[in-house]
């Protein structure tokens, strides 16, 4: 009877069975190995129970893997949950934790810390005033707010071109270039750091009230944000008066032409008579000093004269006399004030 023997063979075949399971497994886990990384578990991280799920869009996500870690500032504020595409852009889910605090108008950069480090998300706030709406409750950010940073490739390739020969071969002659420029010139370089050295001193001893200059503009501009609607319409005002002006420019022009031309009317009637104005004028200021002068002796005469209009108007005709007369005011004037000389043609 012939023996047959199986040991060998069978511990042969479950060897080579093992090894393909291991190559399958090894080759599963090559092309899932961002899903399968450590990072994609919270570990060291709770996002509680207000955790927000959030989208951003970005040019694209190279190195990117679930489980990254999503910092605003120097906070570890989320992580990401998915990396997909839709077709042209980059989608990423992240899960924010609860309180976050984190504004909806960031800008969200993908950034490679090391050579040898993962990439992360680094969320940056805005420069001016932030949004009142948090970025978990609008739970996305556009691709407009959304970079990319210097990746690894780039740094490595820019150090190659210069190490090849023509970045050295471009700072040799700038080299000569400055060599060139500043050859001979040693006593001008050292005024112009003397007087930056000068300026400098002059804004340490000053920098009170330079403080001071800038604390008071931001003011003014405070102050001006604030009337901004007044000073909106004050310009529409002046808009409004300068296309008033534009529309009656042919009446301003006749005015001031008009103008104008009685000024040299003016001019010539005042040089024309000039010999013949200037006695008159002299002629009237000396009357009317003497008209200041027996001042207080008219009104006394006047007052005579109106007590006996009406003791004269109380008077019956008939009683004792008959008396028709006139008053001659103007000729009474001229005799108290001129002697009489007006009406006889005289000249005072």
């Amino acid at each position: 009877m012939r023996e047959t023997r199986t040991g060998p063979h069978l511990v042969r075949g479950v060897v080579v069975l093992v090894g393909v399971l291991l190559l399958v497994a090894a080759t599963v886990i090559a092309l899932n190995s961002p899903r399968l990384s450590l990072q994609a578990w919270p570990l060291g991280m709770d996002t509680g129970s207000d955790s927000a799920d959030v989208e951003m869009r970005f040019e694209r996500a190279d190195r990117l893997a679930p489980g990254a870690e999503v910092r605003y500032g120097e906070s570890l504020v989320g992580r990401v949950r998915s990396v997909d595409a839709d077709g042209s852009d980059a989608v990423i889910g992240v899960r924010l934790e609860g309180d976050s605090g984190v504004p909806a108008d960031v800008f969200a950069e993908i950034r490679l810390p090391t050579a040898l480090g993962s990439p992360f998300i680094a969320l940056t706030p805005p420069r001016g005033d932030r949004s009142t709406e948090l970025l978990e409750d609008t739970r996305l950010l556009p691709l407009a707010r959304t970079g990319v940073g210097p990746d690894l490739e780039s740094s490595l390739a820019s150090l190659g071109l210069l190490l090849n020969g023509s970045g050295i071969d471009q700072l040799g002659t700038v080299m000569e270039e400055l060599t060139i420029a500043l050859d001979g010139r040693g006593d001008e370089i050292a005024r112009i750091r003397d007087r930056g050295d000068r300026a400098l001193e002059l804004y340490e001893l000053h920098r009170d009230d330079i403080d001071r200059t800038i604390v008071a503009l931001d003011r003014v501009n405070s102050a001006l944000a604030a009337r901004r609607d007044l000073i909106d319409r004050g310009m529409q005002v002046s808009a409004d008066l300068v296309s008033e002006a534009a529309a009656s420019r042919e009446t301003i022009l006749a005015l001031m032409d008009t103008t104008a031309a009685l000024t040299v009317q003016v001019e010539e009637f005042t040089t024309g008579t000039d010999g013949r104005i200037a006695p008159s004028l002299s002629t009237l200021n000396l009357l009317l000093q003497d008209m200041e002068g027996f001042g207080g002796e008219v009104a006394p005469t006047l007052d005579a004269l109106q007590r006996f209009v009406v003791l004269f108007d109380e008077a019956i005709r008939g009683d004792h006399m008959m008396f028709d007369g006139a008053l001659d005011l103007p000729g009474s004037l001229d005799s108290l004030g001129t002697g009489g000389e007006a009406r006889m043609g005289g000249t005072p």
